[in-house]
């Protein structure tokens, strides 16, 4: 049990988880600074302490004046080949005219279940989580991080278990990253609070990268590569 408290301290805030010139969704119209990759989709390798845990995939799909976000994490640690912690997580998130008007989300968190059902209520966002039921505000963003508005908020919703969490950004600065398997300007944000971790950005607002320290001291490392879908091969 202390191996598997260390192994997963982090995920259950962090993970409630295009660089051209890229055109605006029609219908959804994101937020300025918010962008979708031209190919519709986003895949993050993860990795822990250099070892490969598993992925995180998100793909757009429009439709009806809607935006529909799809988001797939599956993650899996072995020590000395025995596995001692897997993660799991199903969301769809739904959009309409920059609001996010409906999200249903499902995460098995080594076999702890976890749910959250957003839906835009008039001026709110009625929240039924497995750690929070309730009212929150309209413009709140839930910890999916692929709008970069997110950083542009002082409290996110749970995308695990509903919870509010307050947070602080500090804007770092234009860095270097590898992220599609090539050296990419990005923005780097620090975010702190009911979250601690690091947030890449491309200058098109496209989400690029993220890594954070689990309880346990191993970094944990979200490096974007080609979707698979586009990756070529048989």
């Amino acid at each position: 049990m202390a191996r598997r408290a260390s192994v997963t301290g982090r995920w259950c805030g962090v993970l409630l988880l295009g660089l051209l010139a890229l055109p605006r969704v029609p219908g959804a119209a994101p937020s300025p600074g918010d962008s979708i990759p031209r190919d519709r989709a986003l895949a993050f390798d993860v990795w822990r302490d250099g070892e490969r845990i598993g992925s995180h995939r998100i793909l757009f799909r429009e439709g009806h004046g809607r935006l529909t976000v799809d988001i797939t994490i599956d993650l899996a640690v072995s020590v000395a080949f025995i596995p001692v912690f897997r993660y799991a997580h199903r969301n769809e998130e739904v959009w309409q005219a920059g609001r996010l008007i409906r999200m249903a989300a499902r995460t098995d968190d080594d076999g702890t279940a976890e749910h959250v059902n957003l839906v835009l209520v008039g001026d709110h966002l009625q929240v039924d989580g497995s750690k929070y039921d309730g009212p929150v505000a309209a413009d709140l963003l839930p910890t999916t991080y692929w709008r970069e508005g997110t950083v542009r908020r002082s409290r996110l919703v749970s995308s695990q278990d509903g919870r509010v969490m307050a947070v602080t950004v500090t804007d770092r600065g234009v860095e270097t990253i590898t992220a599609l398997g090539r050296a990419v300007r990005a923005r780097h944000y620090a975010m702190r609070g009911g979250l601690d971790l690091e947030l890449w950005y491309d200058l098109d607002g496209v989400w690029s990268k993220l890594t954070f320290t689990a309880s346990d001291g191993s970094l944990i490392d979200y490096r974007r590569v080609v979707p698979a879908s586009q990756a070529g091969g048989p």
